[in-house]
């Protein structure tokens, strides 16, 4: 698995602790995303579906909600992830970095270079290279210095 796998889980968690050990499971075998098919969800209150999400995330653990952020709608959202995960050296966030690099939004760009830069890992080198092509001559110069510096 390369840190972008996600496992759909059809069944009757009917408690969070049941979400939560399936979530912790689905982790386990190196998923950082699940789709989960709750038989009770929607049902029931607004605050038993709302559990049955935390416990979902808490037990798919931080790379899960990192990388819902990278995806938001909002750019200054995305940015602010990218520079997250960069921070965490979040290997499982490379993929989603890879794609930002190429992002409508300037700072959602540069955001993504610099956390690449920052992931000591194989994955992130090669996303970095892909930056060195980018459209925008600003992330081509930090791809191109991040690179550098990798080297020294």
């Amino acid at each position: 698995m390369n840190g972008t796998d996600f496992a759909i889980l059809a069944g009757n968690f009917g408690k969070a602790e049941q979400t939560y050990a399936a979530a912790k499971r689905v982790a386990g075998w190196g998923f950082v995303a699940a789709k989960f098919g709750w038989g009770p969800y929607g049902l029931g209150s607004v605050e038993a579906d709302a559990e049955q999400v935390r416990a979902a995330r808490e037990g798919l653990g931080p790379d899960a909600t990192l990388l819902i952020l990278l995806r938001d709608p909002n750019a200054d959202v995305r940015a602010k992830a990218a520079e997250f995960a960069g921070q965490r050296s979040s290997v499982a966030a490379i993929p989603s970095l890879r794609r930002l690099i190429d992002d409508e939004n300037r700072d959602v760009r540069q955001s993504a270079i610099e956390a690449l830069s920052n992931i000591g890992d194989e994955a992130a080198v090669a996303a970095l290279r892909a930056g060195l092509s980018s459209k925008d001559a600003k992330v081509r110069r930090s791809a191109a210095e991040a690179l550098g510096d990798r080297r020294q």
